[in-house]
């Protein structure tokens, strides 16, 4: 069956069958490279047999003596999207995944541990690696030690041994955390001992290969990816050197285009050139390649940035990093539309040579200088300058090497002075710290008995407590009901207060009764005494007037007779209230008579003034008219 047409065919079985018809032993030499390990990498086999090749940055390495396959990727190309993916939460391997046939090896599972082990199986912890491994803490770049010794706050060779072990530094808690298991320590003297203490089932602590890439590593890595890259062309046709390294950030580059023509921005964004290494000049539209130099302008509608960089700048860092070689290739073909400005012509001052000097590399054997120590000194050169050095130069910088490891001698020395002299502080302070601990003993001692103390105290308190709580309770209830009684009595109170008035209305009612019907009274008597004294006087009148004799003959007649003189003769006051009675009352202290005896009763009773002169009756006295 084609093995293009079967399911199971993963882009990591596609690169494993690259691998088909190896020659026995060529990845095989060490146990670390077989081509499974190349497959998690993301490399295939290249053109020769020992090289490969990453499919999507088209990055090579080979002549391979035992290093990460994973860890050679990320150093020789950082921005690869392979040793770079997304985070992906809870990703689950599709059945035929290559992880899955690994767990399904019966030999690993040969080594799995007891199921009654504290530990997990070390065939479970290699399951759970997946290449390339994102980790706990920063990006993907904390896979290289110096990456992680970057975060620390000081360069030391503790530090730099934590860096080493997988910890980075987190300044905001002032501890270290290990990247592949995600335990957090304190720094301490012994970071190894300490990362298999307190997580023994790391992956890291137990050796697999997770990425890690030591600064040794990537020291060796880096030397010999150079070595390899310019096998194949001349030195003196690269430059590796960064033109302007004050613009390598791309949130600078952004920055430049503040004042990025409007017409141009539209057809060329400014991240788009940014993000192609650009930055603007602030000259019209010309923009430059921070790595390369090269500079372009008068753009056109139908021009693409990225091949016409590709085009005019093939060797460009920047281009190299981010596009593969096809691209490259097929933009140098296209036809230029944009003008360019090469800086071909630019010196930077830099002493040295744009060609390998080979005298200088003989006089330097001649000084009996090694073949290591001669490339270690040329390619330190190149990488810092761009330029290979001068025979002077390089003899220059092989004797202050010399001198450098002399110094570097007497530095060891006069650090092993100090060391003995520290080991000896360090006993007399481990006396004093013995002497502090025995004083600490009896402080704690103390502390103890004193917390004993402060307990049984803490409960009298709480007994206390509770008895002040229970009278404060009873209080309060007595409080209650004396509240109530007073309630009950000031309502009580209040009964009485409006009995007691409503009895004092009756009273006053009473009394004006009595007041009223003593003036009736008194008006009465003295009406009664006015007509007995009338009597007496006709009486008296009569009998001056006629003799005795006829008296009893003509009384009957005279008294028929005075009374109908009497009843003719006009009443000279008649009551201003009734108008029919006469008037027979004086009211006082105004003296009218006006009224009547009943009319001065009703005017009195009811407070109303004088009919003649509106003043106040204060009292009434009977009237004699004669």
């Amino acid at each position: 069956m084609d093995c293009h047409s079967s399911p199971f065919l993963t882009p990591e079985f596609r690169r494993l069958s690259t691998f088909q018809g190896t020659p026995s032993g060529v990845f095989n030499k060490f146990l670390k490279n077989s081509p499974l390990k190349f497959v998690e990498a993301g490399f295939q086999r290249g053109l020769t047999d020992d090289e490969v090749v990453c499919p999507d940055c088209r990055a090579s390495y080979k002549n391979w003596e035992g290093e990460s396959p994973i860890g050679v990727h990320r150093v020789i190309s950082p921005n690869c999207p392979f040793v770079n993916p997304p985070a992906v939460e809870d990703a689950t391997e599709s059945p035929g995944s290559l992880q899955e046939l690994v767990g399904r090896d019966v030999r690993r599972r040969l080594f799995q541990a007891s199921p009654k082990s504290d530990f997990t199986s070390a065939i479970a912890v290699r399951n759970t690696i997946k290449h390339p491994i994102r980790p706990k803490c920063g990006g993907y770049e904390m896979h290289l030690a110096s990456c992680r010794l970057q975060t620390y706050p000081e360069m030391s060779s503790r530090n730099e041994e934590w860096a080493e072990n997988g910890f980075v530094y987190r300044p905001e808690t002032q501890d270290v955390q290990c990247i592949y298991c995600g335990v957090k320590c304190v720094l301490s003297d012994c970071p190894k001992v300490t990362h298999q203490n307190v997580s023994r089932n790391c992956a890291f602590v137990l050796l697999y290969d997770v990425g890690n890439i030591s600064r040794e590593d990537e020291k060796t890595i880096r030397t010999k990816y150079f070595l390899q890259t310019q096998k194949s062309e001349p030195l003196c046709s690269q430059n590796f050197a960064i033109v302007h390294p004050h613009f390598e950030d791309i949130n600078v580059r952004k920055a430049t285009y503040e004042h990025w023509p409007f017409l141009v921005a539209e057809l060329f964004s400014a991240d788009l050139m940014a993000a192609a290494g650009f930055y603007y000049t602030g000259y019209l539209d010309k923009v430059t390649c921070y790595a390369c130099g090269v500079a372009f302008h008068d753009w056109r509608v139908d021009a693409d940035v990225w091949t016409h960089h590709a085009s005019a700048s093939p060797k460009c860092h920047h281009v190299v990093q981010e596009k593969n070689s096809d691209f490259i290739q097929k933009a140098a073909q296209t036809k230029l539309i944009v003008k360019v400005i090469r800086p071909e012509g630019r010196e930077d001052g830099v002493p040295g040579s744009r060609t390998l000097d080979v005298d200088a590399i003989q006089a330097a054997y001649a000084r009996q200088y090694t073949k290591e120590q001669i490339l270690h000194a040329v390619t330190k050169y190149f990488v810092m300058t761009s330029k290979f050095p001068t025979e002077k130069l390089l003899m220059g910088i092989l004797i202050a090497a010399d001198e450098n490891n002399d110094a570097r001698r007497k530095l060891r020395h006069d650090l092993h002075i100090q060391e003995t002299a520290v080991q000896a502080k360090d006993q007399e302070l481990q006396t004093k710290d013995q002497a502090l601990q025995t004083k600490d003993q009896a402080l704690q001692t103390k502390d103890q008995a004193l917390q004993a103390k402060n307990r049984a105290l803490h409960i009298k308190d709480q007994v206390i407590q509770e008895v002040i709580l229970e009278k404060n309770q009873v209080i309060q209830e007595k409080d209650r009901a004396m509240q109530e009684v007073i309630e009950e009595k000031d309502r009580a109170m209040q009964e009485v207060i409006q009995k007691d008035r409503a009895m004092q209305e009756k009273d006053r009612a009473m009394k004006e009764m009595d007041r009223t019907m003593q003036m009736e009274l008194d008006l009465k008597n003295q009406e009664i005494e006015r007509l007995r004294q009338q009597v007496k006087n006709l009486v008296a009148f009569n009998n001056s007037h006629q003799p005795s004799s006829q008296l009893h003959a003509t009384s009957e007649g005279q008294q028929q007779a005075g009374c109908q003189e009497r009843d003719n003769i006009p009443s000279p006051i008649t009551c201003k209230v009734c108008l029919s009675a006469e008037s027979s009352t004086i009211f006082m202290p105004c003296s009218h008579v006006s009224t009547c005896t009943e009319c001065a009763i009703t005017l009195y009773s009811k407070r109303q003034p004088c009919p003649v002169c509106r003043g106040k009756i204060e009292k009434t006295l009977p009237a004699f008219i004669s």
